[in-house]
């Protein structure tokens, strides 16, 4: 659920594995490397234009940054700057976080997790705290304007925003082992990750205890995975956070609560509604398609290049139609997914309905359709590399253990090992519009201990937290966009006067929680929901 691109599968396809099954393994991973060599197989194509463009947007980051710096002066800029004159993106080091929260052993050194700060709004002792989630991305600055930009300065509160471990530079070990990721790598450590940082914080803005004039109340805050885990701080640690507000937190989906087949078949009916016949469309193209490939006695590199991608980046474990097949089709479910947790405000000129408008061209053959499709982000000029939909590492598959995406590069890697204890189960059924395909816990079991060496536990994360029962928590918050596909995993309903939830006719993946600051381009509902969200999280915030 990569949801800073933000945020599964099925069929009746015979599983098998692609590489055979190769057992269990000790991988050692240099995550610096992983990088780089993803980058290098993935950059080939990249055409002189895409390499000026990426010049051009240096040079304009460059004199954004000249501009905010010169101008700011302290505490009185509207710009990115700290009291001390410091850049607000510039990042910070917790130099003293535990490596293992639960085994703890003395001759394992403290690691440094990256965070950023606002403190510009912040009115000192006895005001909140807001504590933003990082995921399963890298972290490069503040995210979420409404809550730096708005809730803060209501507040008169400090925002910070945590990157998870062992994404972007957050690396509690440098060559870490698979071994070591089952150890460390899990929503208990981020957990505890992000408890230890905030009394850390408390302690240094010299705020008090709880029932003191100077007691500074923390709200988390997240959207997605990081919702997920906002909320679950408000639930485990109650003690230490006394609020949380989780949006598009798909709950339910890990408690695994919901039809597997839920996603897709909402991202099939949003993509209806945003161009009437999209689904038939996409679904009679991709069904030809597959009946061809599955037919067909041609190469695989001759029928990628048919379908527009460029040859010498099908990756090597895909050695016959079907495999191919089946990562083609798993490309295009994930990138309509993507679009459609981006589909935030709605409009013809979003990629969803940019999408459903090549498939629903009735001059172009079904090839030339997912040809076209595969090639609308502006990265894909003359033909679609694959290797950008392939994480790294050894036994590394397109369909990985996450049918929504992974991602490539280091954060896809770590993805693809979390999910494979997250298990986020979610396919493709004849309801969707994409080829049938169902998730299975066999399939994901045989890709797990193939890539990885892990045995998937269905019931690990709703047993070990609780989440399935919410009965007791209080001051928690679920915000869901009803166009995205995780709303249908997500907490919809109040649940009590101090479990609430606030829903969107028109917001997508966490709109409300957008990556970008409001604007007049925000529908009504969103911008009536920041006021109910800001008025709600007041009275909360004066019981506390």
């Amino acid at each position: 659920m990569f949801s800073n691109r933000d945020t599964l599968g099925y069929g009746s396809i015979e599983v098998r594995h692609p590489r055979g099954d190769e057992g269990h393994h000790e991988l050692e991973v240099d995550a610096d490397s992983l990088s780089e060599k993803s980058v290098d197989n993935h950059r080939n194509s990249l055409t002189s234009t895409r390499r000026l463009l990426g010049i051009v947007g240096g040079v304009c980051l460059l004199s954004i940054v000249y501009s905010v710096a010169i101008r700011g002066h302290g505490k009185v800029t509207s710009g990115g700057v700290h009291y001390d004159g410091t850049m607000v993106d510039e990042p910070f080091y917790y130099k003293e976080q535990t490596l293992d929260h639960f085994t703890p052993n003395k001759d394992e050194a403290p690691w440094a997790q990256r965070y950023y700060q606002d403190d510009k709004y912040f009115a000192g002792p006895g005001h909140p705290i807001f504590v933003i989630m990082g995921g399963e991305d890298a972290v490069n600055g503040i995210l979420y304007p409404f809550v730096s930009k708005h809730l803060a300065k209501r507040f008169r509160a400090h925002t910070l925003c945590l990157e998870h471990r062992f994404y972007g530079k957050s690396k509690p070990l440098k060559h870490p082992s698979t071994a070591d990721l089952r150890r460390l790598l899990s929503p208990a450590q981020a957990l505890a990750d992000a408890v230890q940082f905030i009394e850390y914080k408390r302690k240094q803005l010299g705020c008090g205890n709880k029932g003191t004039k100077s007691y500074c109340p923390v709200v988390t805050v997240g959207g997605s995975y990081p919702g997920f885990l906002s909320a679950l701080l408000r639930i485990v640690y109650p003690d230490v956070v006394d609020i949380g507000y989780a949006s598009s937190a798909p709950l339910h989906l890990y408690s695994h609560r919901v039809n597997k087949a839920a996603y897709f078949e909402k991202v099939t009916q949003v993509a209806e509604q945003a161009s009437r016949g999209c689904a038939g469309a996409v679904k009679n193209a991709l069904m030809d398609v597959t009946e061809k490939l599955l037919a067909s006695k041609r190469s695989v590199a001759e029928v990628a290049f048919d379908l527009g991608v460029c040859v010498a980046t099908v990756p090597d474990y895909i050695m016959d139609n079907e495999i191919f097949q089946q990562e083609i089709m798993m490309v295009v479910s994930t990138h309509f997914a993507e679009y459609n947790m981006g589909y935030y405000p709605p409009g013809p000129d979003q990629d969803l309905v940019q999408g459903c408008l090549i498939f629903q061209d009735t001059k172009s053959s079904s090839e030339q359709k997912v040809s076209n499709f595969l090639r609308l982000r502006e990265d894909f000029d003359e033909c679609f590399d694959m290797q950008t939909e392939l994480p790294p590492g050894p036994n590394g598959t397109i369909s990985a253990s996450d049918w929504s995406g992974v991602g490539d590069g280091h954060s896809g890697y770590m993805w693809d090992f979390q999910s494979c204890t997250l298990l986020p189960e979610c396919g493709m059924s004849d309801a969707s519009m994409f080829p049938p395909r169902p998730w299975t816990i066999e399939w994901e079991t045989q890709h797990c201990q193939v890539r990885f060496g892990v045995e998937p536990n269905l019931r690990q994360l709703v047993d070990e937290f609780g989440f399935a029962d919410l009965s007791n928590v209080t001051h928690l918050l679920f915000t869901n966009g009803i166009n995205d596909g995780w709303s249908v995993a997500s907490i919809l309903t109040d649940l009590s006067e101090s479990v609430k939830a606030i829903n969107f006719v028109n917001g997508a993946h966490h709109s409300d929680l957008s990556h970008v600051d409001l604007s007049e381009h925000d529908t009504e509902d969103i911008k009536a929901g920041h006021a109910a969200i800001s008025d709600l999280l007041h009275d909360w915030l004066n019981s506390v």
